[in-house]
């Protein structure tokens, strides 16, 4: 709601009683107060909108729509230092309701991640420096941890399933039913108010794993320091495409900007949303594998691996993949 006052002492109250949960987010008008003196004066707030960053609902502890997202991080190399895109990875996801965020960030230098991380709740953002004692957190853990430890120094994919499969095991404490790995140059984007009703639909449906479109944004400036604030191009996933004439030449036309005639350029198989507490393990950074006799569904008619029975129409929620979208990210 709008409301209109001459100080700033309304919302400053509110946030100073406990009222006004942080995070949150707002947008404010300030201008001197009719008859001020305005060389000596500081502008007043006179008009506002404000609502808290926090999840909307989280539940009860274990509650069969509390979600965690995790995602291995860096922004060591970013441009200008910044790692504003992960401030609005983070505010993103906690508006849409998910109960925790696990971030590990890749090293522990990485002052510009770390920084944005803390501008979170510690008990809805939990951080995790990739050192030592993860590597044994993860060695207790993960069950995958002998196969791909070796693999970690060189490569990221290694990384992240381990770092999933860690956000597997630590979810129950949480209170979380749900892990969903993303990159931090994604969205888990859905026009819902929350998540929560999208996974507890899931969860009686029977349904374990759930993998989503990916949709592959496409870079409109040639410079950005959020790509999830500018960018609003998206290449549709193929799948989804009308086989239309129109379609078919929109569908050339990114083909043919590629050297290897690619539309998607890093990859279609979309991400996936898993079950806790099925002792599932990372396939990949996409995909889980599960136990004989759980479900898994997904929304991509593939027919290179075409599953009738697996098949399960999900437009929304879908993933959002924001790559090197602006040059200095390059």
């Amino acid at each position: 709601h709008n409301m209109a006052w001459g100080s700033e002492s309304h919302w400053l109250g509110k946030y100073l009683s406990g009222e006004l949960r942080i995070p949150f987010c707002g947008r404010f008008r300030w201008s001197h107060l009719p008859g001020s003196d305005t060389s000596t004066k500081q502008p007043a707030i006179v008009e506002h909108s404000v609502c808290s960053l926090s999840p909307v609902s989280i539940g009860e502890p274990c509650s069969v729509g509390a979600a965690l997202i995790v995602s291995t991080v860096s922004f060591q190399h970013s441009p200008g230092g910044s790692a504003r895109p992960l401030e609005s990875f983070v505010r993103y996801h906690l508006r849409k309701g998910f109960a925790r965020i696990l971030l590990v960030i890749d090293d522990a230098s990485d002052s510009a991640a770390l920084g944005a991380a803390r501008m979170f709740p510690s008990s809805r953002v939990i951080v995790k420096l990739r050192s030592d004692a993860l590597y044994e957190e993860q060695r207790v853990l993960c069950a995958s941890f002998a196969k791909l430890e070796p693999l970690t120094k060189v490569d990221v994919s290694a990384r992240q399933m381990l770092d999933a499969e860690l956000a597997m095991s630590l979810a129950p404490d949480l209170g979380c039913s749900w892990v969903v790995c993303l990159d931090s140059d994604e969205l888990f984007f859905t026009r819902q108010d929350n998540v929560s009703s999208h996974f507890e639909e899931l969860s009686r449906n029977g349904i374990d794993q759930m993998t989503y479109l990916n949709h592959e944004g496409a870079p409109e400036a040639e410079e950005t320091e959020d790509y999830f604030a500018s960018i609003t191009l998206f290449k549709r996933h193929h799948f989804v495409v009308p086989l239309t004439p129109a379609a078919r030449q929109g569908l050339r036309f990114w083909m043919n900007r590629s050297h290897r005639d690619q539309f998607m350029l890093f990859y279609d198989n979309g991400k996936s949303a898993c079950r806790v507490g099925l002792s599932a393990k990372p396939r990949s950074q996409h995909l889980w594998e599960l136990p004989l006799g759980c479900r898994s569904c997904t929304a991509l008619a593939d027919p290179r691996r075409l599953d009738l029975e697996g098949y399960r129409e999900c437009h929304d929620p879908c993933i959002l993949h924001f790559p090197v979208c602006g040059l200095s990210w390059f």
